[in-house]
């Protein structure tokens, strides 16, 4: 609200947020603290169930990437095998997601339009950061412009996968 020069009170806007959430119309995501497996009291993320809500104070093409993490979480979201859905974050670096199961296994996901060489290690050291904890557990990169093929991170496999066809499939 304050870069639409909107002013409003933390208050209110935590107010509008909580029927939003009520009303299903977003889905607050939990950060997940490694160390200790529990939910962190850090601030949660939040994911529309129509992607076009998402368009309301930015054009499409400048909120793409946004808009690709959103479909990713309401794929994840509609998938019965998960049980959770958290985002892992230590304030550097942050998973976009963090899929728990109902027999307490984590799959990491993480999305991006395309991997290069300059966010490379923006889109892949949150692996890293998570295997300190949790190493057995699947890591997958889904890229919109990306084909499948598998990538070692500082010791962390890393399964890339296009994003369409996972959301496909």
């Amino acid at each position: 609200f304050k870069t639409l020069g909107i002013e409003t009170k933390q208050e209110t806007l935590n107010l509008y947020l909580d029927y939003l959430v009520k009303t299903f119309t977003l889905f607050e995501l939990k950060n997940f603290s490694w160390s200790d497996r529990s939910i962190s009291n850090s601030s949660p993320k939040f994911y529309a169930i129509d992607t076009g809500i998402l368009n309301i104070y930015k054009s499409p093409a400048n909120n793409f990437p946004k808009q690709l993490e959103n479909l990713v979480y309401l794929k994840l979201k509609s998938n019965s095998q998960i049980k959770n859905i958290y985002y892992a974050s230590d304030g550097k670096r942050e998973m976009d997601f963090v899929a728990e199961d109902w027999s307490g296994a984590f799959t990491k996901y993480q999305v991006t339009q395309e991997l290069n060489s300059i966010n490379q290690e923006r889109e892949l050291e949150p692996f890293h950061y998570c295997d300190q904890y949790l190493k057995e557990y699947p890591n997958i990169l889904l890229v919109f412009n990306g084909y499948n093929e598998t990538i070692d991170y500082q010791g962390s496999k890393i399964e890339q996968l296009n994003l369409v066809k996972w959301l496909i499939d």
